[in-house]
């Protein structure tokens, strides 16, 4: 039982300064706490959110829905209205279709984050112009269908937090970029974390056997559970990477990856 006694003595500094660390990182709020995570992509998302969900869940103190689907591109051929999960502008409606859009303030809920991560499937690219701004939202195209997505995004979204990754081997990451960072839509690209070209391909190990695919890869178009493991810790790192993409602010900078990450994006009904 505590008496009111003063605690006296050496205290090691090291130790006291990570147990703080620990301290801070399980119970400070974050801008994901309370909050439900809509996952909007392809198959790097449903890997993500079917996989690691939990874990950003019982991290961050919020719910994970995974709208995205194995194959789905940003376009489609069924225009705006289009409710398919095969593709971004269908997983779209369903989200505002479920958290709705306020009648008074043209905003979504404030308990809602929106997070993209796709773009390994293109059928239609598109051609991106030199200004965003000039840029149709055609949405049968690649890039015409993220202009449209996210201009709304930011619009109805201006309250919530919204992030899109870059997936490694995008088809259209830089232009998906240049939109996002026209919008002030913060990017985390994924690549980032993935040396050049299949480093460990045809590396003998000491009992003979020979590497057949890059260790952060599958070999294919998505991340190794190593992968996923290495993506995770710098995503959530607050320090040393600065990544607050997921933290507690918007993303700023991931100093260590090489890149300096960037921000970006925006939304419509009726933009006045």
């Amino acid at each position: 039982e505590y008496t009111g006694e003063t605690l006296t003595g050496e205290v090691d500094y090291e130790i006291a300064q990570k147990f703080k660390g620990m301290i801070r990182r399980d119970v400070e709020p974050s801008n994901l706490y309370g909050k439900t995570v809509y996952m909007i992509g392809d198959s790097n998302s449903d890997n993500w959110s079917n996989g690691k969900a939990k874990e950003l869940e019982k991290r961050y103190g919020c719910k994970v829905i995974g709208l995205g689907q194995y194959g789905a591109t940003w376009e489609t051929a069924n225009g705006e209205q289009d409710t398919q999960r095969s593709n971004a502008i269908g997983q779209w409606n369903t989200f505002v279709e479920t958290v709705g859009i306020s009648e008074d303030t043209y905003l979504f809920p404030e308990d809602v984050v929106l997070l993209f991560m796709m773009g390994t499937n293109c059928g239609t690219k598109g051609t991106m112009t030199d200004s965003v701004k000039d840029l149709a939202e055609d949405v049968s195209t690649a890039i015409g269908a993220q202009k449209y997505i996210l201009r709304r995004a930011k619009y109805y979204g201006r309250n919530i937090p919204i992030g899109v990754f870059l997936p490694w081997r995008g088809q259209t990451n830089e232009q998906l970029e240049k939109i996002a960072a026209y919008y002030k839509i913060p990017t985390f690209d994924i690549s980032a974390i993935i040396a050049d070209d299949e480093v460990s391909k045809g590396l003998v190990r000491p009992d003979g056997t020979v590497v057949t695919q890059n260790f952060i890869t599958d070999g294919g178009n998505h991340l190794s559970q190593w992968g996923m493991d290495m993506f995770e810790r710098i995503a959530h790192r607050r320090r040393t990477h600065t990544c607050k993409f997921i933290g507690r602010q918007t993303l700023q900078r991931c100093g260590t990856l090489g890149r300096a990450t960037r921000r970006r994006a925006t939304h419509n009904q009726r933009i006045e």
